[in-house]
């Protein structure tokens, strides 16, 4: 979980019901490093910010090798994460995803739950310990809502429920070809960040929202296999 890259617009959290406070940014205010910058709703950014600078037209760029969190302290553990984005490239390392119970504690290891799609019409859940990720699912996004495009937006979410992690893509559970979606683990219990992740400059994110379960959670479908 290093080597990440990302260009990032318009990136939006808000986490209520269960927690502290909402949290929001859309990266207005002028050219700026993200370590320097106050989110819309006053939170500051995790650690990894130093790998982050915001553009100067509402854009968070992604220059170095780490996912990034903002630090909204959830009350609670339960609560999902989901990203619109698209990968402007076609290969595995062209990739987008989004953290739930994000680990800033160490900032090398980028623990907690973390679910990508990739420029290879593929998609995976991960647990990662330690820095070491252990595969709970994966499949193709194609499987799921039928086709597949590098250039076209999707709207992933990783939803953590207690030990429950679920991967979805456009508003369906994400159909996997090895592993269990929604996967049961009970690594990641503790009420920590969400966060983003990126690979390859290509990987364009147009919004990014959090929110407790509990809230305005939407509806999951599920594609049947052909």
């Amino acid at each position: 979980m290093k080597k990440l890259t990302a260009f990032v617009l318009a990136l939006l959290v808000t986490v209520s019901a269960h927690a502290a406070l909402p949290a929001s940014d859309t990266f207005t205010g002028g050219a700026a490093a993200l370590e320097t910058h106050t989110s819309d709703s006053g939170h500051s950014w995790g650690a990894t910010a130093t790998n982050f600078d915001i553009d100067g037209s509402g854009n968070l760029v992604a220059t170095g090798q780490h996912a990034v969190d903002l630090v909204a302290s959830p009350a609670s553990a339960d609560y999902y994460v989901e990203v619109v984005a698209r990968t402007g490239g076609a290969t595995s390392n062209d990739r987008f995803g989004v953290y739930c119970r994000y680990d800033g504690a160490d900032v090398a290891a980028d623990d907690g739950y973390l679910a990508w799609i990739t420029g290879a019409d593929g998609w995976q859940l991960f647990d990662i310990a330690a820095g070491t990720p252990t595969q709970l699912a994966a499949g193709t996004v194609t499987d799921t809502v039928g086709s597949f495009a590098a250039s076209t937006d999707y709207t992933l979410r990783l939803t953590c429920e207690g030990t429950t992690i679920t991967a979805s893509i456009n508003g369906m559970t994400a159909v996997e070809n090895s592993g269990t979606n929604p996967a049961t683990d009970a690594t990641h219990a503790s009420a920590l960040n969400p966060g983003f992740y990126g690979r390859n400059s290509n990987a364009l994110t147009t919004s990014f929202d959090a929110q407790a379960i509990g809230g305005a959670s939407g509806l999951l479908l599920r594609r049947r296999r052909n």
